[in-house]
């Protein structure tokens, strides 16, 4: 993967935050930014607004990720971001999570297995509109 892609993860257990950043690094090349919780998350994107792809959980302190995916998916320059949303809340609030523009969604504990192949996707199309 391009040292161009940018991935920033907001989750606020320092350990899953930890393993996902272990999967971008070791199977992608990609060290991603770092978000402690949705409010760290939309500072870390008004400094970076080429962001090509954003994990981030659900149950977070201050600005949760739902509401930090309707504030990303209200600006413009992050309309077609795909968002991954990985968290220990179960399926109940899947469709809540879809509506507010989430991409891909993932129970916790996070399964490396299926959501390699989902960073993969989203990656190497983000990868594919680099310009040349």
């Amino acid at each position: 993967m391009a040292k161009d892609i940018k991935v920033l993860v907001a989750d606020d257990q320092p350990e899953i935050r930890s393993l996902i950043c272990l999967i971008l690094e070791t199977f992608f090349n990609v060290k991603p930014l770092q978000a402690v919780d949705g409010q760290n998350g939309l500072d870390i994107l008004s400094m970076q607004p080429d962001i090509d792809l954003i994990i981030t959980d659900l149950d977070m302190p201050g600005v949760n990720g739902l509401e930090m995916v309707r504030a990303i998916h209200a600006q413009e320059a992050f309309a077609n971001t795909p968002i991954i949303m990985v968290t220990s809340e179960g399926q109940d609030l899947q469709q809540a999570a879809l509506d507010a523009g989430v991409s891909e969604y993932f129970d916790k504990p996070v399964n490396p297995d299926l959501l390699t192949p989902s960073i993969r996707k989203y990656l190497d199309s983000a990868q594919a509109n680099l310009p040349h």
